[in-house]
């Protein structure tokens, strides 16, 4: 089954209104970025969408900690992870779905992230 996922959203209007649309999956991004939301707006973004709408926190490189109480405050059901995270960080954030992006710059590395 495909899924939707609006990302960089920094509103809750938008966020309404990407779900309204169709939108499985509403992604806020915590990195260093012009679209990078706080914690306390994600959480109200969180909380004005529905139960069966998916939240998404994309990170890089985040301690931990900070990983797992971003999620835990701001009601998310996702973390996506853009860094160098490695498989033992991932099996650490328990609970969470986590989506790993994986940077592929040649077929060596298409290959390594393949399995």
């Amino acid at each position: 089954m495909i899924k939707i996922k609006v990302c960089g959203v920094t509103t809750r209007r938008d966020a309404l209104l990407a779900e309204a649309y169709g939108a499985d999956i509403i992604g806020m991004v915590f990195a260093g970025s012009p679209r990078r939301v706080s914690v306390e707006t994600a959480r109200k973004i969180s909380r004005a969408l529905s139960p069966f709408t998916l939240k998404a926190g994309i990170f890089v490189d985040a301690p931990e900690a900070y990983v797992k109480n971003t999620a835990k405050r701001a009601g998310l059901d996702i973390v996506q992870l853009h860094g160098n995270e490695s498989a033992a960080y991932i099996k650490r954030l328990g609970p969470l779905i986590v989506i790993k992006a994986v940077r592929v710059e040649d077929a060596k590395a298409a290959r390594a992230a393949a399995g």
